[in-house]
């Protein structure tokens, strides 16, 4: 997954959204 400005991340998943 690409690093940059997590705005939030979903442990459950294994995602967050990049902002």
């Amino acid at each position: 997954m690409e690093q940059g400005k997590v705005k939030w991340f979903n442990a459950e998943k294994g995602y967050g959204f990049i902002e």
